[in-house]
């Protein structure tokens, strides 16, 4: 995707206007990207290939005026050919249903880019529009044309926010606000109404992992906070998811993103903490529980990486486990705590290398030189190995059998 997420400035200006000519266009786009724009959206050849000077993403529009048809934007393939000639990325163009001197708009989406290869901008009136558009291949869909596509009907004053809201929540691409945004409140209401995300949440007892994904799928932004685990049972614990979440939600606060659903894995969670787990969720992320899910860690670890059925999951670290899932079994190895077994994990390698220390106390002291030297070099498994048989023998002064 050629376009961030932040502000499109267009730079356009009648030719009635005192501003109109490409070298005004570049000056106007050069200013843009010194107050931060993300991209230029403008019009004609000539101002396209003007505002290339700036080194922005540039949206680019061909006007093409009929008396007989409404649709003006970019109306037919021609236009589209002539503006990328010109140094377009991305080409906007009119996909209301309404009549066009030129090829439907789905047609012209798929033609753009298959023969052009260019990204594609589809301004739209309405929601079924915006779900054509998407379904035909449309790189980004815009509010652009809300409120202008009747012409018996006055343009509203206000931007359209609710159709923002309903685009942001129900496409699979990403939604730009356009029309009548003019003051920075409206600006940033319009970032709080699209900045919808769907939630991933990875808690672990040394730290915890979230990403915020569009309503396509793609990712928006991830971050980290710290560790916690399921035990919410325990008053310590309880507090310390508390304040994992708390610490994810002005994260995404910060960054203007509000979650629509979340999935989330939780180190130690079992079915007893599922109702006070979601509860806790929905409070700090400020969510309905009904879009909650919420399942442990090695759980969302294997749906990760495989289909039900495909894999066999071997996780490694403080603790360890084999998963396997398949549809209606759950197959699990290990998992059970280092207080148990573990073999195999940080904590299993860390209690070994302990116990052949203060075994090694025990021997003789050459034997227990070479042990050090042996647990020096980190070589701790041939060594188990090799040393195995001594372990039925009792060692040095201390009475001990190791």
């Amino acid at each position: 995707m050629k376009l961030q997420r932040g502000l499109i400035v267009s730079c356009q200006a009648r030719a009635d206007n005192p501003l109109h000519g490409p070298q005004f266009m570049e000056a106007m786009a050069l200013a843009a990207k010194a107050g931060g724009a993300v991209a230029i959206r403008a019009n004609g050849a000539d101002d396209i290939a003007a505002v290339t000077a700036a080194g922005l993403p540039v949206i680019g529009i061909h006007k093409v005026f009929s008396e007989r048809y409404p649709v003006y934007i970019t109306p037919d393939f021609a236009a589209a050919r002539a503006i990328v000639a010109a140094g377009a990325e991305i080409v906007a163009l009119d996909c209301t249903a309404r009549p066009r001197d030129g090829e439907p708009p789905g047609i012209l989406l798929r033609r753009i880019s298959d023969e052009l290869g260019v990204e594609t901008f589809a301004d739209v009136s309405t929601f079924d529009e915006a779900l054509a558009a998407a379904d035909c291949g449309a790189s980004y869909v815009a509010t652009t044309l809300s409120g202008y596509a009747d012409p018996a009907q006055p343009a509203p004053e206000q931007p359209d926010l609710a159709l923002l809201e309903q685009l942001a929540s129900r496409l699979h691409v990403p939604v730009i606000a356009e029309g009548r945004y003019n003051t920075p409140m409206l600006v940033r209401q319009a970032f709080e109404a699209g900045g919808l995300v769907h939630l991933g949440i990875d808690v672990g007892g040394t730290a915890s992992r979230w990403v915020a994904c569009d309503p396509g799928g793609d990712i928006v932004d991830r971050g980290s906070a710290a560790g916690a685990t399921g035990h919410v049972f325990n008053p310590v614990e309880l507090e310390r998811l508390r304040s994992a979440m708390a610490t994810v939600a002005q994260a995404l606060a910060d960054r203007d993103l509000s979650p629509i659903s979340v999935t989330a894995g939780l180190t130690g969670y079992g079915a007893a903490a599922a109702e006070q787990a979601r509860t806790l969720l929905a409070d700090c992320l400020g969510i309905d529980g009904g879009n909650i899910i919420i399942v442990d860690d090695m759980t969302l670890a294997y749906a990760a990486n495989f289909k039900p059925g495909e894999g066999h999951l071997v996780s490694a670290g403080t603790g360890s486990i084999g998963l396997h899932i398949d549809q209606g079994s759950y197959v699990r190895v290990g998992g059970r705590g280092v207080l148990i077994d573990d073999a195999g994990s940080g904590s299993w390698i860390a209690l070994r290398a302990l116990d052949q220390i203060y075994r090694c106390r025990a021997r003789p002291a050459a034997l227990c030189h070479y042990w050090q030297r042996g647990v020096a070099r980190g070589a701790s498994v041939r060594l188990w190995r090799r040393q195995r048989p001594h372990r039925d023998t009792c060692g040095g002064g201390g009475g001990r059998c190791a």
